[in-house]
């Protein structure tokens, strides 16, 4: 009886263990790296397409990404730099080709829903470039 209670425990650990798991459907540690780089020397065309390129595409991509969620559990790291990643795309990212960058910031704003923090920095981002 108690390997069996102690199985269910077990395994009802390991659900709820995974459940509290976070999940980014990009690499934010190579995005973070490729901004490091960019901000160190932004001119070079090469660190310039490695941050733009590893920059979220979709909206569920940026939204996943930089989100909040109040849970003390969530790691925000990535929803605390959210604003200097947009800053760095609308400020430093320049050698791309406009029709490139344009048709990113529209993919992205595709089925976007604007509301505080990082989907109002992609706003001001957007106003600003279009």
């Amino acid at each position: 009886m108690k390997t069996r209670v102690y199985l269910i425990l077990l395994i009802l650990g390991c659900f709820y263990s995974q459940s509290n798991a976070q999940f980014f459907p990009i690499d934010t540690f190579k995005l973070n790296n490729a901004y490091r780089e960019l901000i160190n020397n932004s001119n070079t065309l090469d660190r310039q397409k490695k941050f733009f390129d590893l920059f979220p595409s979709t909206w569920m991509e940026y939204i996943m990404t930089y989100q909040y969620v109040p849970n003390d559990k969530y790691d925000l790291s990535m929803y605390n730099i959210a604003d200097e990643h947009v800053s760095a795309l609308g400020n430093r990212v320049t050698l791309i080709p406009d029709t490139i960058y344009c048709s990113k910031l529209i993919n992205i704003s595709i089925n976007a829903f604007y509301d505080a923090d990082a989907p109002n920095y992609l706003k001001a981002l957007l106003h600003t470039k279009m």
